[in-house]
């Protein structure tokens, strides 16, 4: 538990720090209640607050009207440059998430419960041509949905999909 010097507003000290104060003084084996001039600094929890755009850092512990000292918090706006930073992390982590490919069960489970599976049946079927008998016998006998594969980059085409959308049911369908 960390305590204050009331004194002179050192904080935050361990309990070795208060007793290394009183080299002289010998203490219980649990301090549970500390000298003179300090003060035990009861925990608060942080302020919700946004990772990206904001920074949280401990301040000095606050005096309550109850006669104890609390934890005390303060948020601060980050610069641009760290945001466009936190952004670009935060971005790589979500594009982690994205997996490469699935399986096709998977797949169809994602588009089902987005309310595509019929939608990307009947876009498939309407195919014409060569391309058109690929992409059926990719979708009846491939066991596996490739992210970057040319029949899912024409169906996000054709269903008017986003990059954004196309990740969301990778990452969905990882989860089936």
């Amino acid at each position: 538990m960390p305590y204050i010097n009331t004194v002179t507003g050192q904080y935050p000290l361990t309990e070795l720090g208060v007793r290394q104060a009183f080299p002289e003084v010998s203490f219980p084996t649990i301090l549970s209640t500390p000298p003179e001039g300090y003060a035990v600094v009861f925990p608060t929890p942080k302020p919700p607050y946004n990772p990206i755009t904001e920074a949280v850092a401990e301040v000095v512990p606050q005096l309550t009207v109850k006669g104890t000292y609390e934890q005390t918090w303060s948020v601060t706006q980050l610069s641009p440059e760290q945001v466009a930073a936190n952004e670009a992390a935060e971005l790589a982590r979500l594009k982690a998430l994205i997996p490469k490919s699935v399986t096709m069960r998977q797949a169809r489970l994602a588009l089902l419960e987005n309310g595509l599976l019929d939608t990307v049946q009947q876009a498939i079927a309407n195919m014409q041509g060569v391309e058109g008998d690929k992409a059926r016998i990719e979708w009846e006998f491939s066991s596996a949905v490739e992210r970057d594969k040319q029949l899912v980059l024409s169906l996000t085409s054709a269903l008017n999909l986003t990059e954004t959308q196309l990740d969301a049911l990778f990452i969905l369908a990882n989860t089936l």
